[in-house]
């Protein structure tokens, strides 16, 4: 029979087991963890408002969860609550200072804000915790570039292809920048590399290059 039941169980969808486990979970700390983990299921499924109230269950039960706080701050991110996201990283940074994923994902928060000041200082942060983080460099090159540093963006870019060279996002945004200065053949090139790495170049952009070189 026991053989039986966990055959039945097999079949079930995770989700549904989720439940299940909430329902039987006998202390304040299995239901933090499966409120934290189902919320995380939540949100790679796309269903962000159920996500968020699970994140809200396991916080509610540990004030001190980093993890459900980030993950929080991540799903109200997704869902255009930028203050909220930016409350909740800034949370996480007060638990652990050292969060460099936070930094950069606060940074993210603010930029999208339009408070580019801020989400430098983020990115400045997170680089100095990892100088290796591609993404923050990106990330900074995107918020100098929104604050009209044309040169500091096209660093940062740089920097981020040269950490990692098969960052398409950023040679691509690169090439923008190169393209506004009339740089057209190295925007051709960082286009080139870009499409060449599998990031999406418009055919309009590519068809221009046609006319002027």
């Amino acid at each position: 029979m026991m053989k039986s039941a966990i055959a039945a169980a097999r079949l079930l969808p995770g989700i549904f087991v989720l439940f299940f486990l909430l329902g039987c979970a006998e202390t304040t700390s299995q239901n933090t963890n499966l409120y934290s983990v189902r919320g995380v299921v939540y949100a790679k499924s796309g269903h962000l408002d159920r996500a968020i109230s699970d994140f809200n269950e396991a916080i509610a039960l540990n004030p001190s969860l980093t993890e459900a706080y980030y993950n929080r701050g991540l799903a109200y991110y997704n869902t255009g609550q930028y203050e909220s996201a930016v409350s909740d990283y800034s949370k996480v940074i007060e638990l652990n200072p050292n969060d460099m994923e936070a930094y950069n994902n606060r940074g993210n928060a603010y930029g999208s804000m339009g408070q580019y000041e801020r989400s430098i200082s983020d990115y400045n942060k997170a680089i100095e915790i990892n100088p290796e983080n591609d993404k923050a460099y990106h990330n900074r090159g995107v918020a100098y570039y929104g604050k009209g540093r044309l040169d500091q963006a096209i660093a940062d870019f740089s920097k981020a292809v040269s950490i990692n060279p098969d960052y398409g996002k950023a040679y691509y945004k690169r090439g923008l920048i190169y393209l506004l200065g009339k740089e057209y053949e190295k925007a051709w090139n960082d286009f080139h590399r870009a499409k060449a790495l599998g990031f999406p170049v418009e055919p309009e952009i590519l068809h221009a290059f046609q006319l002027v070189l």
